[in-house]
């Protein structure tokens, strides 16, 4: 039997996967201390998989995304029954980043591709029990940032500057 993922193409649901991490970083905001390993994990794994050129296929970045959708309703289970809704779950459309001025596309697009990239790696120093509480966090921050429309170079440019670090503390992990 066909997956009914099977005729999407890789990128979108790479895309829509990225957005769904956004939701997620969105649902901790303010809240850290829902945070879990498994929710770490999820961050870290789909980050990685959405990177350009990762061998995930449809069926598993499906399987990702609703990865993703449990956490946060297993995050804020009461914001699936608010009669209200706030946006605080909310998974970001990515056209949204690609449609935004030019400065703050290319910023958010900067921090988004350095931090699929260094999640790859922190996902091989996870394998080998290795994890950083800082990095992780960084994740959750720069998601968020990505998914926040009222934020400008201002705000976008200090999240790329710590990306450089971050980096640098992930691939340590690797090393030692």
């Amino acid at each position: 039997m066909e997956s009914i993922t099977a005729n999407i193409p890789v990128l979108q649901l790479q895309e829509q996967l990225t957005g769904a991490l956004i939701g997620i970083a969105r649902a901790v905001e303010g809240n850290e201390h829902l945070i879990t390993g498994s929710t770490d994990k999820i961050i870290r794994e789909g980050l990685a998989a959405a990177l350009p050129g990762a061998n995930w296929g449809n069926d598993s970045l499906s399987a990702l995304m609703q990865d993703a959708e449990d956490e946060k309703r297993k995050l804020i289970p009461l914001c699936y029954e608010c009669a209200a809704p706030c946006g605080k779950n909310q998974n970001y459309d990515m056209r949204r980043l690609y449609a935004a001025d030019a400065d703050i596309c290319s910023l958010k697009l900067l921090i988004l591709c350095g931090i699929r990239s260094m999640a790859a790696y922190a996902c091989r120093a996870a394998a080998l029990g290795r994890t950083d509480h800082e990095v992780n966090r960084f994740f959750y921050q720069a998601l968020f940032t990505i998914g926040e429309e009222s934020f400008g170079v201002r705000e976008l440019l200090p999240v790329a500057m710590k990306f450089g670090k971050m980096d640098l503390r992930c691939r340590a992990l690797q090393d030692r």
